[in-house]
């Protein structure tokens, strides 16, 4: 999960290069590696299994859906 984290993997500064500034991480940090970390749960299960078209169409949609 995301919260138990190291500080360090959470924050992510590459965005930013001038801000050199130790931080905490944010919300924002916290949510994005959590829903980093359920999408490749969510791969990892549908490739894990059998190849269905279902089960791609599905995942495929949840990820545009996401990225819309």
């Amino acid at each position: 999960m995301a919260w138990p984290q190291a500080e360090e993997a959470l924050v992510d500064r590459r965005a930013s290069p001038w801000d050199h500034e130790p931080r905490r991480p944010s919300h924002a940090d916290k949510r994005k590696a959590l829903q980093q970390e359920v999408l490749r749960e969510e791969i990892q299960a549908v490739l894990s299994g059998p190849l269905e078209r279902g089960r791609i169409r599905n995942l495929a949609e949840r990820l545009l859906k996401l990225a819309s």
